[in-house]
């Protein structure tokens, strides 16, 4: 059986000739991505592994955008976790990125105000 389309990137990644479900792999990233949820899980666990700092810091993404604003005390204790994350490895989670921001202003914006409101707001 062939291999899914992401089998294909992890293993070209990975410089495998393919790869399974369940196999462990070291691979090269493009980016890493978290958000308010799978940081605030994470953090711990790469604490535990003796991991201080990520291993380059331009490649690491952090998004909140699950309990941002914050809908209670537990989702503002995750973003807080987040937010400390990001400052220790030099990464800001405030504002709109250079690239997005370039981005929202080049695109025409066919639909009326509400469709960029809501495009920010995501």
């Amino acid at each position: 059986m062939g291999m899914t389309v992401t089998q294909k990137i992890l293993a070209a990644h990975a410089g495998l000739d393919s790869v399974a479900a369940g196999q462990l792999i070291e691979a090269k990233l493009d980016v890493v991505m978290g958000n308010d949820i799978t940081i605030a899980l994470a953090v711990p666990e790469f604490r535990k592994a003796g991991a201080d700092k990520v291993f380059d810091k331009d490649k690491v993404v952090v998004v909140l955008d699950h309990f941002a604003p914050n809908k209670d005390i537990k989702a503002a204790m995750q973003c807080k976790v987040c937010r400390e994350f990001a400052r220790e490895n030099e990464r800001d989670v405030t504002g709109i990125a250079p690239d997005a921001l370039a981005e929202l202003v080049a695109y025409p914006w066919p639909g009326n105000i509400r469709e960029m409101q809501n495009a920010v707001t995501r």
